[in-house]
């Protein structure tokens, strides 16, 4: 996929996350090209060995590319096109210092080929820098591309959807939360996102469902109790929600909003007694 991203990046996405790039369970396909990709790697490293400066630049990417790589720690980021910023410095200098030598130096068919080579290389990927540049226009420009350019990518779905509610269009946002918890149902900020499109949709019991799906994961943490008390007074639970709204407070006793629908609860109880 880095290879794919460097030489041909016809398809772009800000995210590969889950699970964009499935996980190989054995000697697949993927494995097999990834390998390839690893040794022709390597053998033009080997090659530049010779040449102090092509070796420097093959030394750079690894260098700049291997905190990230995972193999030395791993971290919360499979691939981002962002982390290949650096390191890919290293194959555009090896790339130029190839057709510089061959523009240069060999006979005149070789040089026509290099400059021609040089030629489309400058017009191909200038014409893809133009056509990608109107997706960063803004948030929803860029995640409606990503959504697209990488479908089982919870997290790109999940910013789509974001997006969607910000312009009110809750059933579309829902769609894409909820193929954001399919792909990837340990992703906590999803189901707290689709409980509150749900509360905005006026669907309180699927709003209660999405929260409590959060808390089997995260019941250490007093925003989703709070969110649990919200939808529960929707549906006239007083009681389960005064509950939740302690829960939340336990855990957060500075929690002002919590503090202050249970004082209401409270309230309302006091004024109902005869």
């Amino acid at each position: 996929e880095i290879a794919r991203l460097l030489l041909f990046p016809i398809t772009l996405s800000p995210d590969y996350n889950f699970n964009q790039i499935p996980i190989p369970r054995g000697f697949e396909p993927a494995v097999a090209a990834g390998a390839a990709v690893l040794g022709i790697s390597l053998f033009i490293a080997l090659r530049a060995w010779a040449v102090p400066r092509r070796f420097a630049m093959a030394a750079w990417a690894a260098l700049t590319y291997f905190p990230i790589s995972n193999l030395l720690v791993p971290v919360p980021l499979l691939l981002a096109e962002r982390t290949l910023y650096i390191p890919s410095i290293a194959l555009a200098v090896l790339a130029g210092d190839w057709l510089a030598g061959g523009i240069v130096r060999r006979r005149v068919g070789t040089r026509r080929l290099a400059v021609a080579l040089a030629v489309v290389i400058v017009v191909l990927w200038g014409a893809r820098t133009v056509a990608r540049n109107p997706v960063w226009h803004d948030q929803l420009s860029l995640f409606t591309a990503a959504a697209e350019a990488s479908p089982n990518s919870s997290v790109m779905r999940l910013s789509y959807g974001k997006e969607l509610m910000k312009l009110g269009h809750t059933e579309e946002a829902i769609a894409e939360m909820e193929a954001a918890v399919r792909i990837q149902p340990e992703l906590a900020r999803a189901h707290y996102d689709l409980s509150i499109a749900y509360q905005a949709q006026n669907e309180p019991e699927k709003a209660e469902q999405a929260i409590r799906n959060l808390l089997y994961f995260r019941p250490d943490r007093p925003t989703p109790w709070l969110q649990l008390g919200r939808v529960l007074m929707m549906q006239g639970r007083m009681g389960d929600a005064a509950e939740a709204l302690r829960r939340s407070l336990a855990l957060n006793p500075r929690n002002e909003e919590a503090r202050a629908l249970l004082d209401d609860i409270q309230g309302n109880k006091q004024g109902n007694k005869p």
